[in-house]
């Protein structure tokens, strides 16, 4: 089974340097730029493992958190 990861910065090139790291590791990379989009996708492909920009224009990390947890409670942040 292929793990999936999910990146979410508002910086296209943080993105795109990420994505080039985690390249090759057995794993599907989900790029995001938007904290809706991304909570779409954690509802709907369930990543085993996220990243998160703690400074997003809008939404802090932390407000995103929060969302995320009364979205899919029992899944754990570290």
């Amino acid at each position: 089974m292929t793990a999936k990861l999910l990146i979410l910065d508002d910086d296209p090139d943080i993105l795109l340097m990420l994505k080039t790291v985690f390249h090759g590791e057995e794993m599907e990379v989900m790029l995001e730029s938007e904290s809706d989009a991304a909570l779409k996708l954690i509802l709907t492909e369930r990543p085993n493992v996220a990243i998160f920009d703690i400074s997003m224009p809008g939404k802090s990390a932390f407000r995103f958190c929060r969302r995320r947890k009364k979205l899919t409670p029992g899944c754990q942040l570290s």
